[in-house]
């Protein structure tokens, strides 16, 4: 499946308005490696990031990410200066 699909996937996945911040134990491996995919295809400016620049392999902290449960329920990615969309 393409990553853009993923992307779409994962964006309907992410509606959810009651949330709490998400720490490692809300997000498995697959979780992980679903959010640092769509990192990898955003072009953003890592020196102003508060959030993506944040993200990474068995971090402690996921700025901008929601869970509820053992799902992720939303993502804010305001203010992160994303330019040219999503590279698929």
């Amino acid at each position: 499946m393409s990553s853009c699909l993923w992307v779409l996937i994962f964006a309907v996945y992410c509606t959810s308005v009651h949330a709490v911040l998400a720490s490692p134990q809300c997000l498995d491996y697959q979780e992980q490696s679903l959010l640092l995919s769509l990192k990898n295809g955003l072009h953003f400016n890592a020196s102003l990031s508060t959030k993506l620049a944040e993200w990474t392999q068995g971090s402690s902290s996921w700025p901008g990410v929601t869970c509820e449960g053992s799902r992720i329920t939303g993502l804010d990615l305001s203010n992160e200066s994303i330019s040219d969309g999503i590279n698929c």
